[in-house]
């Protein structure tokens, strides 16, 4: 086992459903020079782990020794542990029992690397549960962002052509996906280590909502913190910033909110999980893991 645990190095982990602002509230909280930050100018700034989510699936328990070899040898590839600017040998140092040690022991040699305290990273908030086990002591800012916002840009992420109408999966996959991430979310609130904020008020209030992030995390605010030193990760362009959603499409998206707000959230996870694996057959990491556009 490496030693780099031994140091005090916090960790600081922003949460959110895809599409919510976590990227964009990442990169400003990585604005503080005591923060590291894995960021890519041409990934639009922090670039986000698949250690949490797919690898575990992809390679299962790290006690095996064929499993851990298997994970190392892809995790190596990725442009997040390249743009650490680790050497491979570090890697082949560490033994850890679990995917979220490996990854604390990675971003704390890189903070050591940065002359940094602290290392922040994003992730999805349905992690929420399993982070706080695993890092007791860690901060989390969780993002959320109202409806229909929230639908338009990940029905835009998913087509190119913004006038297309979502399929019923992907309409339902983005709507269920909302409800449950939100009644899901909402069982930790008052959580002493999280910290709820709203893509609106950051988007209109920017100064006073990371005033209030920065003092959370015990971190000293400074004017040049609200800087956006990357492009925005947006799905729109600007002469299509609120695209038109078609009749059927709405259609769709009463019917999902009716389910979404109604149905026992056991159901509501089943089908929106069901939704998302099927989804996720064509893409089992996430984006720009290997590839640099």
């Amino acid at each position: 086992m490496s030693d780099t645990n031994q140091s005090s190095v916090s960790q600081i982990i922003v949460l959110g459903k895809e599409r919510s602002g976590t990227k964009w509230l990442t990169n400003l909280i990585a604005n503080h020079p005591d923060v590291a930050c894995v960021q890519s100018e041409i990934h639009n700034g922090v670039l986000e782990t698949n250690v949490f989510n797919n690898m575990p699936v992809l390679f299962g328990d790290l006690k095996n020794p064929d499993n851990w070899l298997g994970f190392l040898a892809c995790f190596s590839q990725t442009y997040f542990f390249k743009y650490t600017g680790l050497d491979r040998t570090f890697l082949d140092s560490l033994s850890p029992s679990d995917y979220y040690t490996f990854f604390d022991e990675v971003m704390t040699a890189y903070a050591h690397r940065m002359n940094a305290s602290r290392w922040i990273q994003k992730t999805n908030s349905l992690f929420t549960e399993k982070l706080l086990q695993a890092y007791p002591q860690a901060k989390f800012v969780l993002i959320q962002r109202g409806f229909e916002d929230n639908y338009r840009s990940s029905q835009a992420n998913i087509h190119s052509n913004l006038k297309e109408i979502g399929s019923v999966s992907s309409v339902f996959s983005s709507v269920f996906g909302h409800y449950y991430a939100n009644r899901y979310e909402s069982s930790f609130a008052g959580h002493p280590q999280i910290l709820f904020v709203r893509f609106e008020d950051l988007k209109s209030r920017k100064e006073e909502t990371l005033q209030k992030v920065y003092a959370f995390l015990d971190l000293s605010f400074d004017p040049s913190c609200l800087e956006d030193r990357f492009r925005k990760n947006t799905s729109f362009t600007r002469q299509k910033e609120t695209p038109a959603i078609p009749g059927k499409e709405k259609v769709l998206i009463a019917i999902g909110r009716l389910l979404g707000t109604s149905l026992p959230f056991f159901f509501l996870r089943t089908i929106r999980n069901y939704l998302q694996a099927r989804r996720k057959k064509t893409a089992k990491f996430v984006k720009w893991t290997y590839t640099q556009y």
